[in-house]
């Protein structure tokens, strides 16, 4: 396609048309993501291999195990279904492209990543108000700092961010049904999200405080009962039929092992977990890799310049985007910060000290409300889409090189 000395990017993504158009640069961005995450496992991979980090508390070489063989025990009675599904893509991985175990493993964790910002751009384009938007919005994703890390080691976050995502991809669909059929569906998606991370059945309050009217609370009651039972016994009874009522047991032991109530009374958690949750995740203070990060960690934005512009970009998007989609009223916007407020306590109470390993979680909700705030501002795709790409390379500028920095 031809296009005028004057056109720039926006310009040309959006004179695209077709379905053509959208396979190619969907093609385009898998390819791009997949050689990203690929070259990021490759240097990372002798750490989690011969059992190194682990990294910013991730289990890297347990979960690499459990890849290797198919295990409902372990590490998986926390996360069900992540070693059958994992393994099983390791062996097709390894048997089409005749790979040995190890290499089976690092291209299916980067196809798995790259299919997470793919999936990501198919909703974003959808919500926004460009394709060019779109894809730059999901390009954003993929550098956030949490997900550069956990899409690039063996985690369960990359599995657990691409049932978030179908969630919300799923929940924008029937938005406009409020029957008991939609709050059963919209339950199903948040028990099988559960299935390979039990926190994600709080899902189901996304769906529940989308289609809350007050006008209308008993109905908005009902559907909510249906939405948390049904999510409820999608994921409880697999749980249970696996590891009988023993699995009782281990949640209680495991919860006695690293929750405590007594950290929902210390101010220090909140500011631990929020930085790890709100600041960490997306723009890093570090200059390298580390086993944990501190509040301490706060200083890194003042001593890098990058760091620092690179923060009060970031801030500068939230307060334009999200108070947007608030004046709009737009009705994402209390389901998905109720949420992550539900996010941010739970994990106030469980583990604040590995805060920043949870935090992938939150960041496509919050990508999607951004793109719901930009769509209605009454700025110009283009501007919009070149603040998004500027952003989206200091991200690269500052994320990037911590992956290739020694490991402390």
């Amino acid at each position: 396609m031809q296009a005028s000395a004057g056109s720039g990017l926006p310009q040309i993504m959006n004179g695209l048309t077709g379905k053509s158009s959208v396979l190619l640069i969907g093609a385009g961005l898998f390819l791009v993501s997949f050689v990203f995450y690929l070259l990021n496992l490759l240097h990372l991979s002798p750490d989690f291999f011969r059992g190194g980090g682990p990294f910013l508390g991730a289990d890297t070489f347990d979960i690499t195990k459990a890849m290797r063989v198919p295990t409902f025990h372990y590490d998986m009675k926390r996360h069900l279904l992540f070693s059958v599904v994992t393994e099983s893509l390791v062996d097709v991985v390894g048997l089409v492209f005749r790979l040995t175990e190890d290499l089976a493993i690092i291209v299916s964790l980067a196809l798995m990543s790259a299919v997470n910002v793919t999936f990501a751009w198919l909703v974003l384009w959808r919500f926004a108000t460009s394709m060019a938007l779109a894809t730059a919005l999901a390009v954003t994703y993929g550098l956030f700092f949490s997900n550069i890390i956990f899409f690039s080691i063996p985690e369960t976050y990359t599995l657990s961010n691409l049932f978030i995502i179908a969630y919300f991809a799923l929940l924008l669909l029937i938005r406009n049904e409020r029957s008991m059929a939609s709050a059963a569906i919209l339950g199903a998606a948040a028990g099988a999200a559960g299935l390979f991370n039990p926190t994600l059945l709080s899902l189901s309050l996304v769906g529940f405080l989308y289609q809350w009217r007050w006008s209308e609370m008993k109905q908005g009651i009902a559907y909510g009962f249906v939405t948390l039972l049904v999510a409820l016994v999608v994921c409880g009874v697999p749980y249970l039929y696996v590891h009988g009522m023993g699995y009782v047991e281990f949640v209680s032991d495991y919860t006695n092992q690293w929750a405590s109530l007594n950290n929902l009374l210390e101010v220090d958690k909140y500011a631990m977990v929020g930085a790890g949750f709100l600041l960490y995740s997306v723009v890093t203070p570090l200059t390298s890799l580390t086993k944990v990060v501190t509040l301490d960690e706060l200083a890194g934005y003042l001593s890098d310049p990058l760091a620092l512009v690179t923060l009060v970009a970031y801030v500068a998007f939230v307060i334009l985007a999200s108070g947007r989609a608030i004046r709009e009223s737009d009705r994402l916007v209390i389901p998905v910060l109720a949420w992550t407020g539900v996010m941010l306590l739970f994990f106030i109470y469980f583990n604040p000290g590995e805060a920043l390993l949870y935090s992938s979680q939150i960041l496509f909700p919050l990508v999607l409300l951004a793109a719901r705030g930009l769509a209605v501002t009454s700025l110009s795709d283009r501007f919009k889409t070149g603040l998004i790409a500027g952003f989206a390379f200091l991200l690269a500028l500052n994320n990037i090189p911590v992956l290739y920095s020694p490991f402390q």
